[in-house]
């Protein structure tokens, strides 16, 4: 991951005000992530300044065990959103998003998380590959309707 430009002299509250918002994204440990390893973590809330809960999508490389788990469960491909370098250069391998699986965090808990030294800004998702994601997130028959409420994108 890439650091963005400037962050390195601001204050983490400076760096969230500044970043988050829909597509952000945070190479850094997540809580609720089995694995010890840091993930791109992307913000999927449509107004994350303001709500109290947090969702993420969480970026793996076991595109075929999630795509094996999104048929056996009988979700929709579409829930499976498939990424690579040439859609967002900050991953090295062939990525995907499974949006039958949401992470939820309290804001407060997130804002933290995000200021430890460990937790890396990274560049945007590109609006094409997060429409699609927020698209299988609506899609999906195992996240909620409040948690839908919160990653509608606005009009």
């Amino acid at each position: 991951p890439r650091n963005l430009r400037g962050v390195g002299q601001m204050t983490p509250e400076q760096i969230l005000r500044r970043t988050l918002r829909q597509g952000t994204v945070y190479y850094m440990q997540q809580r609720s992530v089995t694995s010890a390893k840091p993930h791109y973590c992307i913000v999927m809330n449509a107004s994350p300044l303001t709500d109290e809960l947090i969702v993420l999508s969480i970026v793996t490389s076991n595109v075929e065990m999630r795509k094996d788990r999104a048929r056996l469960t009988g979700e929709r491909p579409e829930t499976i959103v498939e990424m690579g370098p040439a859609d967002y250069p900050e991953l090295s391998l062939p990525s995907c998003v499974d949006c039958n699986d949401v992470k939820r965090c309290d804001a407060s808990q997130f804002r933290s998380d995000v200021s430890r030294a460990a937790a890396v800004p990274c560049r945007d998702l590109p609006p094409g590959v997060l429409e699609r994601i927020v698209a299988g997130i609506l899609l999906s028959t195992q996240v909620d309707d409040r948690v839908k409420d919160l990653v509608r994108i606005a009009v």
